[in-house]
């Protein structure tokens, strides 16, 4: 789920692990990207002031993220079983194409979603 969003709105993988309930607007339709994890941590350091930001999703996946939400104490979105902010080095994947989705079998109507950066 975590790379479906990722891809669609074209945001880095340590923007969504930082990002919290709190980010997130509109019936989580739209976020606001302030943090990223690094490490095990979420810190407030961006690469640059242009990385602050409102990023739209689309309704279709925002949908799992807000289900998979449900009512976890924890401020963070995505996560660690512990509540602590995952590392963003264990979640990332080399090369994410569109050629490496059919290679893994992603379904070809997830191509709308997608947004390659």
């Amino acid at each position: 789920m975590l790379f479906i969003v990722a891809g669609s709105i074209g945001c880095r993988i340590a923007q969504l692990l930082g990002l919290e309930i709190k980010d997130a607007l509109d019936d989580f339709t739209t976020v606001h990207v302030t943090q990223q994890a690094k490490g095990t941590k979420v810190t407030s350091e961006l690469r640059t002031v242009n990385l602050v930001r409102f990023l739209d999703i689309r309704r279709e996946v925002a949908a799992p993220p807000k289900e998979f939400r449900g009512s976890r104490m924890c401020s963070l979105v995505f996560s660690s079983r512990t509540g602590e902010p995952r590392n963003p080095r264990t979640c990332a994947i080399a090369s994410f194409t569109r050629y490496s989705m059919r290679k893994h079998a992603v379904p070809a109507d997830a191509d709308p979603f997608w947004v390659s950066h």
